[in-house]
């Protein structure tokens, strides 16, 4: 982008059969552009979305602009003959289009930019231009191509979450596991015949997704989940740089056309699998209680499979509502993910009730944790990877929309395992191992996750690698059974010497490096580690008084 600070830009939004018209400064119109990054339908959507992009060097509000209006009926043609050949931006809400002038040119769907003010001129302010992948974007144009239409009309992938939730669920489910007489549930649990009961569950789960249903018109249930999570990862990414670097943590607003059916994050996919197979467990449990002879149980005029749905849906609101592998609860990674806000136990969501639970990192032996409960690293950001999804080798679970990017991501996996030679799976042994030492490291180094001994960005102090390498070497005691208290003995004295300053840093430091070595003593295969760290140390007490 060729901008330059303050320059002003001609504005054109096309919205409801309506053109507008404003001039603006340039940074507010590449803000505007980041904006649409949220799939505004209108301009008033546009307002809403506003202050999860807005800085400080751009208006606070959009309804300071002026606009004047006119009909689009003959106005687009007067207008792109009008149009200077640069210096303009055109956004089109009806057709989901945008056209820059080339020194407004973003050069695709995804660029990043520093803004900064002439106030504080050293203070940079992150944007994010990620737009839909379904928005048209016709770049460093000429003005005649605001009046040329699509040549398709934007596809925007839309779910339904009342199918998926609902009662269609459970109803799958259930019918799926009567199909398998309790008889064969008992002898195959009788006979811990664990590995069947999980190949029927991934039946059950793949037909679920895969069949194609006449109560959605043909479409399989999988096609619901796909279609949008790579650039709702993207948004969300986003506003974790913009949290990191001062900004409010500001969820997107859920009175916009077209929310509930809004297409589904990572997150809300992976969270969905785990229902799934939660579920699926469950009735497994449920069934199992059914006696061998079949007959139906005491469940006055309901049939056993009607009873199992009604168990199934108060399961699923159990699951939805408690904790989820000692977090938040599926609900409300669920609709962060749905209004694209990262979750963080460090920081709070403006308007919501609940905050990510964090775990208590002070009854951790990491050192790492125990610098970011001091706020050091800056917040810190919790996510579901859905790695598991994987696991089964299936394309039905995986995270992948496209077969064929999940067959190519196979293939891709197969080559590279097997392009492995036999010295490639001769590494040393993992942190902790008894039989680690400096020899057996490919890179020559007495550190594992450590490879490069310059200074980390945002560590003027040096104690943020100190911490890193301290991790290691905490790492390999615990490897080898150390009592718990020379660890935390370790920990505590590393946490004085980061807060210690002025002439008691050097009584810190002597502390901590009579620990260490009475660790070497100990345990010899320590010794490139400590030593290591111990001379860092003398680096960092070095800097910190010059």
């Amino acid at each position: 982008m060729q901008c330059c600070v303050g320059e002003i830009v001609q504005l054109t939004i096309v919205c409801k059969k309506r053109c507008m018209s404003a001039s603006v400064d340039s940074d507010t119109a590449v803000t505007l552009i980041a904006t649409l990054s949220e799939d505004p339908a209108n301009w008033q959507e546009m307002a809403s979305y506003w202050p999860r992009y807005r800085t400080p060097v751009v208006l606070h509000n959009l309804d300071d602009i002026q606009f004047s209006i006119e009909v689009t009926d003959g106005y687009l043609e007067r207008l792109s003959s009008e149009l200077p050949e640069d210096g303009w931006l055109f956004i089109d809400f009806d057709s989901k289009r945008i056209v820059t002038s080339p020194s407004l040119s973003i050069s695709g769907h995804n660029r990043v930019f520093d803004l900064y003010s002439d106030e504080s001129p050293e203070k940079r302010w992150p944007l994010s231009i990620h737009l839909p992948p379904w928005w048209e974007l016709v770049d460093a144009a000429k003005p005649k191509a605001i009046v040329q239409a699509r040549d398709t009309g934007p596809i925007v992938p839309r779910t339904n979450r009342g199918f998926l939730y609902g009662k269609p669920l459970v109803e799958h489910i259930a019918e799926q596991v009567f199909a398998c007489t309790p008889k064969n549930v008992h002898e195959l649990l009788l006979h811990g015949d664990f590995r069947s009961m999980h190949m029927l569950t991934i039946e059950i789960h793949r037909n679920w997704l895969m069949t194609k249903r006449h109560d959605l018109n043909g479409v399989i249930p999988r096609q619901l989940l796909h279609g949008a999570q790579e650039w709702i990862g993207r948004v969300i990414e986003a506003q974790e740089l913009r949290i990191r670097e001062g900004s409010p943590s500001i969820p997107d607003p859920t009175n916009v056309l077209g929310f509930e059916s809004a297409p589904m994050g990572r997150e809300e996919i992976v969270v969905y699998f785990d229902l799934c197979r939660h579920l699926i467990a469950t009735a497994w449990e449920w069934l199992s209680r059914i006696p061998v002879s079949g007959r139906n149980l005491d469940t006055g005029e309901k049939t056993p499979q009607q009873s199992l749905v009604e168990y199934l849906e108060n399961a699923r609101d159990e699951f939805l509502s408690s904790s989820y592998e000692g977090g938040s609860t599926p609900m409300f990674i669920i609709q962060c993910s749905r209004q694209r806000v990262p979750r963080s136990p460090d920081i709070a969501i403006e308007g919501f009730l609940e905050q990510e639970k964090g775990h208590d990192r002070n009854d951790c032996d990491c050192p790492i944790c125990h610098i970011m409960v001091n706020g050091d690293l800056g917040p810190s950001f919790v996510s579901l990877d859905g790695y598991h999804l994987e696991l089964e080798e299936e394309f039905a679970f995986s995270l992948y929309e496209t077969r064929l990017q999940w067959q190519e991501e196979s293939l891709f996996l197969s080559d590279e395992e097997g392009e492995k030679t036999d010295d490639e799976f001769l590494v040393c042994e993992p942190i902790g191992g008894s039989g680690s030492s400096l020899a057996e490291d490919y890179f020559g180094s007495a550190w594992d996750g450590i490879r490069s001994m310059d200074p980390l960005p945002g560590d003027p102090t040096g104690q943020i690698k100190l911490a890193f390498m301290l991790a290691e070497i905490v790492a390999q005691l615990q490897g080898i059974k150390t009592e718990p208290h020379v660890i935390r003995k370790l920990n505590d004295l590393f946490k004085t010497f980061r807060e210690t300053s002025g002439a008691a840093s050097g009584s810190a430091k002597a502390n901590l490096i009579e620990q260490l070595e009475s660790c070497a003593v100990r345990y010899p295969q320590l010794v490139p580690r400590i030593a290591d760290f111990q001379s860092h140390l003398n680096q960092t007490l070095q800097k910190s008084t010059m």
